[in-house]
């Protein structure tokens, strides 16, 4: 357990933390445009969002009211690639900084040879075999509670289903619906607590909680949307799509949904006109070198200095862990959101794979929250601010607060079901984070070197503090 256990700062900050870091794009987004430029629906609904957080800290004008979810949903989805897709299709494998990628992928494989020579110097073997057996293998009650947390997501489209057939009112299903959604959460959470996972595990397992939880709320809501725009004849919602509903409304349907790399739904997505084996054999070799990389950098560095937290100094524990989390933060975010990503929208043919956009140039940390995870920011437009506005009635200052709780809420929710102990160092740390936007902003960092720098600075200093804090309490008490 504990030779992985450095991944859940880095990857839960930074991957599994997702809810987070987009959230604070929906509070701050404030990316400008030229005057004449002609904006989507979606960067019309985002500057609606910062033209709020305005309203907040200044004495401006009230916004015009935000765009409506239908709009919004329009141009979510069209043929895109990722960022730093490395196949040969790809504009990334042809620009003229390929030969610096290439020196990156070379030097992590010339570090995790060299590394494993040393193991098998030092250890005798060329991995540590048993933390990877205890990950996933020896646990055998890990995938049926995969299983049985999938199957039961089925109740959502049968709920969709009830209601197009109109066999019981949507006043009674909705409540269905939500009580289905707190008891995937609640069960889930329950499950994981009472299995006792190693961490790895359990951080998977409560990713993948959220994940469906997000999905099944997607997929009701969004059909409820379309079925009033059916009803009603709103053209932006029956001439939209090929497929009508209530046909969409299918298993066949859900299951695609569930397996294409999104978390809005639409009744359909761009697609790929085929399948490239030598792509998804490209995206398993780079998961299976990529994962390599990162268990010696956390095996090897990360992990021995995580057992002795408790009995050395916090400046020592910073300085052996600041450039090792930084580096394994940014394999589990290529691992998660290229490779991982990219390989289940090519196996489905989804054709929209901007998962990311360069948040590495950011030069803000509300620039940052824009490029970082667009499939849940997405959500959270949609579902969290939008739908409190369209469906609830919400201003746009209590859309943006509860959408800034509800992120909050989450990431703890996470932490603490993983560690199986309630601090609040990462609650204070989102929350902090809306003063030092504001104070960038002020220092006019935004589009500058000195913007950037500062933020991997920020970046550099933020992830082994953050580990600091919840491993030397987390490792004194197993070690009891």
């Amino acid at each position: 357990m504990a030779d992985l256990a450095g991944t859940v700062f880095s990857g839960a900050h930074r991957v599994f933390g997702v809810f987070f870091v987009d959230q604070l794009e929906i509070a701050t987004n404030m990316a400008k445009k030229p005057k004449n430029a002609k904006k989507s629906s979606v960067e019309a609904a985002e500057d609606t969002v910062a033209q709020q957080v305005n309203e907040a800290t200044n004495t401006s004008p009230p916004a015009s009211t935000a765009t409506s979810p239908s709009k919004i949903r329009k141009e979510h989805f069209k043929e895109r690639t990722s960022a730093m897709d490395s196949h040969e299709s790809s504009d990334f494998a042809h620009n003229q900084y390929r030969g610096w990628f290439n020196l990156f992928a070379i030097t992590i494989t010339v570090f995790t040879l060299f590394a494993q020579f040393n193991n098998i110097m030092n250890k005798g073997s060329l991995v540590n075999l048993k933390s990877i057996r205890e990950m996933f293998v020896s646990r055998y009650d890990l995938f049926p509670a995969w299983l049985l947390l999938v199957g039961s997501s089925f109740v959502c489209p049968t709920l969709c289903m009830i209601v197009a057939k109109r066999i019981l009112p949507h006043s009674l299903v909705k409540w269905l619906q939500i009580s289905l959604q707190l008891l995937l959460i609640g069960g889930g959470t329950s499950v994981a607590i009472v299995a006792r996972w190693p961490l790895v595990p359990t951080i998977f397992y409560l990713s993948e909680v959220l994940i469906i939880s997000m999905k099944i709320h997607s997929y009701y809501w969004v059909n409820r949307e379309l079925q009033q725009g059916v009803e009603k004849g709103e053209p932006e919602i029956t001439q939209r799509s090929l497929i009508q509903w209530p046909q969409n409304v299918s298993f066949y349907n859900y299951v695609d949904f569930l397996l294409v790399p999104t978390l809005v739904y639409e009744p359909e997505y761009p697609r790929t006109e085929r399948i490239r084996p030598t792509y998804v054999a490209e995206k398993f070799a780079s998961f299976a070198g990529l994962w390599t990389v990162l268990h010696v950098v956390v095996s090897n560095y990360i992990t021995p200095v995580l057992e002795v937290l408790p009995t050395i100094s916090l400046f020592q524990a910073f300085c052996d862990l600041a450039i090792p989390l930084l580096m394994s933060g940014v394999l589990i975010f290529y691992i998660v959101f290229d490779v991982c990503c990219n390989g289940f929208a090519e196996l489905t043919c989804f054709a929209d794979r901007e998962f990311y956009q360069d948040w590495w140039n950011s030069t803000t940390f509300d620039e940052y929250a824009r490029k970082w995870n667009r499939p849940v920011h997405l959500w959270l437009l949609r579902h969290i601010y939008n739908e409190g506005i369209s469906s609830y009635k919400l201003n746009k200052n209590a859309a943006t607060y509860i959408t800034f709780l509800f992120s909050s809420i989450i990431h703890e929710y996470f932490m603490s079901v993983s560690l199986r102990m309630a601090r609040p160092w990462l609650f204070i740390l989102q929350m902090s984070q809306l003063p030092l936007i504001q104070i960038s902003r002020m220092l006019k960092l935004k589009d500058t070197r000195a913007g950037n720098i500062v933020f991997w600075v920020q970046m550099l200093i933020g992830l082994p503090l953050l580990t600091i804090l919840y491993c030397r309490e987390y490792y004194a008490s197993i070690s009891e």
